[in-house]
């Protein structure tokens, strides 16, 4: 959503205190950090007035803030917490009740079931204080953007809002028995969707609202719909884990250089693989010639911000590397290389099958096996985690991973091959037994 918002302006009058109680629920996937990002926020054209319900300043800090409607002290809430994880989803729940005599009872918020009590910045609302963001009349609210601004970047389903009511985070979510994390609730119950409440993004893209009340908002852009979600979480290339000279795009799914002509151009990805086997797919785009391209996996104890390539550096490739080259050629370790039997052009979709129950690495041309590696006698062997990792030589060729979202980039696969585990969705057929590197597939 790096550019697209969805807006809404209600006519009429709003009720009684519908701007004084409410309750938002939402899941959400950073996928950047180092910049402000919106969740939700409102904006007044007549007085050039902004009310955040929801954001993440560049530090990682979560907050709220909404101006008064009756004129009174704008209120405000950020947290001393960081919220910088790229990988994982996060729960928000927030309740607004300013009818509450108890001023702590005017505003609560929760992430992953967990209250937040330690704020960097606090103040409560008045009471029966009316707030912008009670689907105030006249101003525009936004989904993804703050008036066109400060985009979200990054994932969000199952997103409430509950007029009138508040409600707890295990209306919306639980504790998982058996790992003791925080999961999401499907099917919610106990909820009155009474004048402008709305829900949208269940299990799809479609910001059509399922309340009944259709609160339907208005899109600008374009939304994708993700296999990524709060039950089951995709690898994705790392934004905290690569070269400075990386750019990453789509959700962390293309990569490039931006620095041309230099080797000093290396990610790897959000999960690794400790066990049992795992499959993902890139494909190269880009204009010339498919040249200073590396695509493979790597130890996760390989250091990728060095003063020179990884295929340079005798000591990072000495603790486990494998990659699929330019050339045709793959390249394990500190100076071994096997022929492979094809070279990858531009436009090619290029697999990688690791089999951590074999030891063996197979790679993949446009569906047809290329090339299969043992390594048995590789530091890839008994490393804790095999990673997926590419390197990029050239700012003009862009790696564009399929992790199982079924897209490259911004494009869907043309036809979904088969794939038994029914985790994710590839281009080609996924290999027998083998899945997606998922939660949902490291579980399996």
């Amino acid at each position: 959503m790096a550019s697209t918002r969805l807006y809404k302006v209600y006519s009429g009058a709003t009720g009684t205190n519908a701007q004084k109680k409410w309750t938002v629920s939402v899941w959400v996937k950073k996928q950047k950090t180092g910049s402000p990002q919106t969740i939700a926020g409102g904006y007044r054209s007549s007085n050039n007035s902004y009310c955040d319900l929801l954001k993440f300043n560049a530090n990682g800090n979560l907050k709220f803030f909404s101006n008064s409607d009756a004129g009174n002290a704008d209120t405000f809430f950020q947290t001393n917490a960081r919220y910088n994880d790229v990988n994982g989803w996060m729960h928000i729940v927030q309740n607004v009740d300013t009818t509450q005599s108890t001023q702590s009872e005017r505003f609560k918020m929760w992430v992953n079931g967990e209250q937040i009590t330690s704020w960097s910045s606090a103040t409560y609302p008045v009471q029966n204080d009316s707030l912008y963001w009670g689907m105030n009349t006249d101003v525009e609210h936004q989904i993804g953007a703050i008036n066109s601004g400060e985009y979200w970047d990054g994932l969000m389903s199952h997103f409430y809002f509950i007029q009138n009511e508040t409600h707890a985070p295990t209306v919306f979510g639980e504790t998982d028995a058996t790992t003791g994390e925080w999961k999401i609730k499907t099917n919610v119950t106990g909820v009155n969707y009474t004048g402008r409440s709305f829900y949208i993004f269940k299990d799809d893209n479609s910001y059509t609202d399922q309340s009944g009340n259709n609160n339907t908002w208005t899109l600008s852009g374009t939304l994708t719909k993700t296999e990524d979600n709060p039950s089951n979480v995709f690898a994705t290339m790392n934004p905290l884990d690569k070269n400075t000279n990386v750019v990453l795009e789509n959700g962390n799914t293309t990569s490039y250089s931006s620095a041309g002509n230099t080797w000093v151009a290396a990610n790897r990805a959000t999960l690794g693989i400790a066990k049992d086997k795992f499959y993902w797919e890139m494909k190269i785009t880009g204009s010339g010639t498919a040249n200073g391209l590396f695509f493979g996996v790597c130890a996760d104890t390989v250091a990728l911000i060095t003063s020179q390539g990884i295929q340079d550096n005798a000591t990072e490739r000495a603790k486990g590397i494998l990659l699929f080259c330019d050339n045709g050629q793959s390249q394990l370790d500190t100076n071994s290389r096997v022929n492979m039997t094809s070279a990858p052009a531009f436009n090619d979709v290029l697999g990688c099958a690791v089999d951590r129950d074999n030891n063996t690495v197979k790679f993949y041309k446009n569906g047809s096996e290329v090339g299969s590696i043992d390594i048995s006698s590789s530091p890839l062997a008994t490393c804790s985690h095999i990673m997926p990792f590419m390197i990029n030589y050239h700012t003009n060729t862009k790696f564009n991973f399929n992790f199982g979202n079924g897209y490259f980039g911004t494009t869907a696969v043309s036809s979904a091959g088969t794939n038994a585990s029914g985790i994710g969705i590839f281009e080609y057929d996924v290999p027998t037994g083998f899945t997606a590197l998922s939660t949902k597939g490291l579980n399996l």
